[in-house]
C-alpha cells in the first residue's frame, strides 16, 4: 500500500516545485515558500549562506514541507517531515544547479560560497489527494 501512494506522491510532484517550508528556532516556527528540486539525485533546497533559513537550519535541521494541489473542485496536500543535510560535494552541487535553471538567476557559478543546497530526506509523509476526507501518513 505505501508503495502505491509514494508513487502517487512521486508522480504529482513537479521538477521545480514551489513547497512551503517550515523551520523552527529557539521554539518559534518560521514558514515561507521555497521552489523544491525534485531530481533523480533527490529532494533538494537552495538558499543563500546569509539568509536566515541558513542560520535557523544549522541549529535545528529538522523542517517540514507543504506542498498544495487541487482540481476542479477539490484540494489536497504533501506535508513531508525530515532533514536537511547540506550538501558540499561539488560535483552533487554543480549537478542540481545545471538541473535546476533557475538557480542562475541568484548565483553566477556553483562554486559560489554564497549558494548553499540542502538535501531533503524525508522521514514521514501525509498525503490527502484532492476529494479525499483524511490524509495518509506514511513513512518515507
Amino acid at each position: 500500500m505505501s508503495d502505491h501512494i509514494k508513487n502517487s506522491i512521486l508522480s504529482s510532484l513537479k521538477p521545480l516545485q514551489m513547497v512551503f517550508v517550515a523551520t523552527s528556532f529557539e521554539g518559534q516556527p518560521y514558514v515561507r515558500p521555497m521552489t523544491l528540486i525534485n531530481s533523480p539525485k533527490g529532494f533538494f533546497l537552495a538558499t543563500g549562506s546569509n539568509d536566515n533559513k541558513t542560520r535557523q537550519i544549522a541549529v535545528n535541521p529538522k523542517v517540514e514541507i507543504c506542498s498544495l494541489s487541487q482540481n476542479d473542485t477539490n484540494s489536497g496536500y504533501i506535508r513531508a517531515r525530515g532533514i536537511l543535510e547540506q550538501i558540499i560535494d561539488q560535483d552533487l552541487r554543480t549537478s542540481i544547479y545545471t538541473e535546476a535553471g533557475f538557480l542562475k538567476n541568484y548565483w553566477s557559478d556553483p562554486s559560489s560560497q554564497d549558494y548553499v543546497l540542502y538535501k531533503m530526506i524525508w522521514l514521514e509523509v501525509d498525503f490527502m489527494k484532492p476529494g479525499d476526507d483524511l490524509a495518509v501518513t506514511i513513512p518515507w
